[in-house]
C-alpha cells in the first residue's frame, strides 16, 4: 500500500460515526427538551406557589429567569438542574468529538485526492 493511500478513511468506519452521531443528536434534543421543561415547572412554581414568594410578592419575570430558572425553587430541582446541564455538556462534547472526527476524515480523503491528482499530472509530464 502507497504512503499516499493510507489517507484514505475506512468507509465503514465512517459510516458508524455518522449513525453514532446521529444518535447522538436525538438524545441532545430531547435531554434539551427536558431541561427546557423541567425550568418551565421550576418558573410555574414560583409563580404560583406562595410559598415561594418574598412576603406577598409573586417573584418578577425577571427573577424567574435570572434565578429560578438557574437554581429551581429547591435543593431537589438544583440538582436535576445541574444533572441534566452536565449530561448536556458531557453529549455536546461528544458530538464536538464525533464531528471533528468526520471533518478530519473528510480532510484526509481531499489530501489523498489531491495527491493523488499531483501523482498523475507528474506521470504525463
Amino acid at each position: 500500500m502507497d504512503d499516499i493511500e493510507k489517507l484514505i478513511p475506512d468507509f465503514d468506519t465512517l459510516e458508524k460515526l455518522v449513525l453514532n452521531l446521529s444518535v447522538l443528536k436525538a438524545r441532545l434534543i430531547v435531554l434539551e427538551h427536558s431541561r427546557k421543561v423541567c425550568e418551565a415547572e421550576c418558573i410555574k412554581e414560583a409563580m404560583v406557589n406562595t410559598n415561594n414568594w418574598v412576603g406577598s410578592k409573586q417573584p418578577t419575570a425577571a427573577y424567574c429567569d435570572s434565578v429560578v430558572k438557574v437554581i429551581g425553587n429547591t435543593d431537589a430541582d438544583k440538582t436535576t438542574l445541574v444533572e441534566i446541564r452536565k449530561d448536556l455538556a458531557e453529549l455536546t462534547g461528544d458530538i464536538e468529538c464525533l464531528e471533528r472526527t468526520l471533518q478530519l476524515n473528510a480532510d484526509r480523503l481531499d489530501l489523498f485526492r489531491s495527491l493523488n491528482a499531483d501523482r498523475r499530472k507528474s506521470f504525463l509530464s
